[in-house]
């Protein structure tokens, strides 16, 4: 395995500034560690990772999501549409604003969004 690297100062033998040469992977400055790092409370702080789609665009994308498999990950679904909530795939979803809305969607319109969201707190 080869790896490009660029030269900041030029030595002897790599040429002119800037200029990129291959080192091989037995090149002792690049040699991966042989013993990882091991902490005794490891396993105690595992992360803990939640994908909130929002709206319309947000829930397509946690659906593609997982569709997909991503697993180790916690889904949730955020939106004032009710119906786009319905199908949405993530097993916890979140109504906003159902009485600024009244279970609709806020048809792009920043305020309407925010008041949502106000509304829920």
């Amino acid at each position: 395995m080869a790896i490009k690297r660029t030269n900041e100062r030029a030595p002897a033998r790599a040429g002119l500034p800037g200029q990129t040469e291959l080192i091989s992977s037995h090149d002792p400055v690049i040699e991966p560690q042989r013993d990882p790092i091991e902490f005794a409370d490891s396993h105690l702080h595992k992360a803990v990772i939640k994908v909130v789609g929002v709206g319309g665009g947000g829930g397509n994308a946690l659906n593609n999501m997982v569709v997909s498999g991503l697993s180790g990950v916690e889904f949730i679904a955020a939106n004032t549409d009710a119906q786009a909530l319905q199908y949405s795939l993530a097993p916890i979803k979140l109504q906003l604003g159902s009485e600024v809305t009244r279970g609709l969607g806020c048809g792009a319109d920043p305020d309407k969004g925010r008041a949502s969201a106000i509304e829920v707190r």
